[in-house]
């Protein structure tokens, strides 16, 4: 617990000094936790599970969560000079962005007291917004310890799942993976009852710089979470006509002796093995 307090001496007294104003959000990322996440992406096949780093980066106000592949890749991308395109040097980046399944960034408190939701397909980036408070938590006498913390248990439906979670009061800040908050304390590992989803806390790392963030809410096209889902998976089902239908006089080529019919029908294959996504509704 010693070792928190200039974290948290620090997290309050930053608090009040950024804010909103004209659908501009300023911060500052100062804390970057670490959660591995486990998921079975096949409801049918118990056999498979597969894990991903997750990132949540903390600010005053603010915070941001994704896959640790997609902000590598982001951050790369964001820092190679375009202006001056090198051919070699622009596959070389390509090659050193980690994959990753999930591609979406969530943020909590962009707006204030709301959560958004933001994807970015081809060539448009869309968000919707969440009330921050989704969660009716139930907080058990249930104790345990995990990564080191003394943690509670505590429970809550949501999108179709039942979930359970255990939360430390040592890091008394209401954070957690993906969309959760609203718990007296860092969630440290939450999951489904099923298992298909489980996260589970690595790592806190204090910046030594802190990350500036900056948020245009009119950068995103607004939308709902209905219409975004299915756009997302009218890309996937078809990511070549969907690129090819969103960016006006642009005609994708396969190389010679490609076989465009079967690419098309080894995706649907894989795509009816990604059919347990972690909201149900």
């Amino acid at each position: 617990m010693r070792k928190l307090l200039p974290f948290l001496m620090l997290y309050f007294v930053l608090t009040s000094l950024y804010g909103q104003k004209d659908g501009i959000v300023q911060d500052q990322f100062n804390y970057k936790i670490t959660y591995d996440l486990t998921y079975q992406p096949d409801s049918t096949n118990t056999e498979l599970k597969k894990k991903e780093k997750m990132s949540l980066y903390i600010g005053n106000e603010t915070s941001r969560f994704s896959s640790a592949g997609k902000a590598i890749g982001d951050s790369l991308k964001s820092a190679f000079d375009y202006s001056n395109f090198d051919q070699a040097a622009f596959v070389r980046m390509r090659k050193q962005i980690p994959g990753t399944e999930f591609e979406y960034y969530i943020y909590k408190g962009v707006p204030a007291e709301k959560i958004t939701y933001a994807l970015e397909i081809v060539t448009d980036k869309y968000r919707y917004t969440d009330n921050k408070n989704l969660f009716n938590w139930t907080v058990l006498d249930e104790r345990d310890t995990i990564a080191g913390f003394r943690v509670q248990k505590a429970t809550t439906s949501f999108a179709g799942r039942y979930f359970i979670a255990w939360f430390t009061e040592e890091i008394p800040i209401s954070e957690g993976p993906y969309k959760f908050n609203g718990l007296p304390g860092l969630i440290v590992k939450i999951g489904d009852d099923k298992g298909h989803y489980v996260f589970e806390l690595t790592r806190i790392k204090k910046l030594k710089d802190p990350i500036p963030f900056t948020f245009q809410m009119e950068d995103l096209i607004d939308t709902e979470k209905e219409k975004l889902s299915e756009l997302e998976k009218e890309y996937k089902r078809d990511p070549v006509g969907f690129s090819e239908r969103s960016v006006p006089g642009v005609k994708i080529q396969y190389g010679s002796g490609t076989d465009r019919k079967k690419i098309e029908q080894e995706r649907k294959e894989k795509l009816k093995k990604q059919n347990n996504p972690l909201e149900l509704r």
